[in-house]
């Protein structure tokens, strides 16, 4: 059943930053704190993550429709494989060129971290998008 792509452009690029703020509720930081300001921080930074996926999603996810449209391969898999690198490598970008994040430790393993989680992100918003604009692994 197709649905339209505008309710998956609309919600699944949020879908990214949600997880992600979540999952850095639960990992143990180095001061363990929990006052006003590290709420505070965790918005702002789900609020930032949030705005950094809806411009991927308009700069990388809107031509990658288009063109899997134009040459007939609109799927399920076409779509959350290139979907899931683009974002990893957007996420790079954004963090270490646009914002100059400073890579502190073994370059390699940090630039991998990045790249792998980012592609994990990926697979989760593409996956929520085609569940969304209602293209399944069946549905071409």
């Amino acid at each position: 059943m197709k649905r339209s792509i505008w309710l998956g452009y609309s919600l699944a690029p949020f879908t990214g930053p949600l997880l992600y703020s979540i999952i850095i509720l639960f990992i143990p930081r180095i001061e363990d704190t929990c006052d006003e300001s590290s709420a505070i921080t965790w918005l702002v930074s789900l609020i930032s993550f949030a705005l950094m996926s809806y411009i991927s999603c308009l700069i990388i996810g809107g031509p990658l429709i288009y063109i899997l449209k134009k040459i007939n391969k609109f799927s399920f898999l076409w779509i959350v494989m290139p979907g899931s690198i683009l974002y990893s490598i957007f996420i790079y970008i954004t963090l270490f060129v646009i914002l100059g994040g400073q890579i502190t430790g073994n370059k390699f393993t940090v630039i991998s971290y990045t790249l792998l989680a980012g592609a994990g992100l990926g697979v989760v918003v593409t996956t929520v998008f085609c569940y969304l604009a209602g293209i399944t692994r069946r549905s071409i």
